[in-house]
């Protein structure tokens, strides 16, 4: 009974297809027979166990404005849609701290967002994302990639001004 137990275990954490990587232990966002899971990355013991209810970072500003803290933030088992709203929202705030701010400078705001077929996030800011300082935007852009890019299907993350593409102004 124990080795059906133990093969039935290890089954469900490695690789099955043979691509190259075939039994390699999986790790992160996993989508399997037609839902997503997620195996714990850390090797803490528990690599590759599949988690529910997890903790994934959210990204603040320290109080001098010149790096990104991680903070916790409690996945729960509901659509990745809810997640990134949440996420968002929860980003554009003050938090109750003195130690860290948040990534968005005042004024700056989502108007919207769209997660794509294609695992594509759009987010589209308003207008006072174009009166960022240069460090504030830099800032800015890698704690929303950071955050949101942990959420199972997002591969990818887009930014709007309004409705126009974000380029790069070098």
């Amino acid at each position: 009974m124990g080795s059906k137990v133990i093969s039935a275990i290890v089954a469900e954490f490695l690789n099955p297809i043979s691509d190259g990587t075939k039994g390699r232990m999986l790790t992160d966002w996993q989508f399997i027979n037609g839902k997503w899971y997620y195996f714990n990355e850390i090797s803490d013991g528990t690599k590759g166990a599949s988690m529910t209810n997890v903790w994934i970072g959210e990204y603040y500003v320290n109080t001098e404005g010149t790096d990104l803290i991680k903070k916790s933030y409690q996945i729960e088992d509901v659509p990745s849609e809810r997640i990134i709203e949440d996420m968002l929202r929860t980003m554009q705030k003050e938090p109750d701290s003195i130690d860290y701010k948040s990534v968005f400078p005042k004024g700056v705001k989502v108007r919207n967002w769209v997660l794509t077929d294609e695992a594509i996030l759009d987010i589209h800011f308003n207008g006072d994302y174009g009166g960022m300082k240069p460090e504030e935007e830099i800032l800015l852009r890698a704690g929303v990639v950071q955050s949101l890019i942990q959420i199972r299907g997002v591969d990818y993350i887009d930014f709007f001004i309004e409705d126009e593409p974000l380029t790069d102004s070098v």
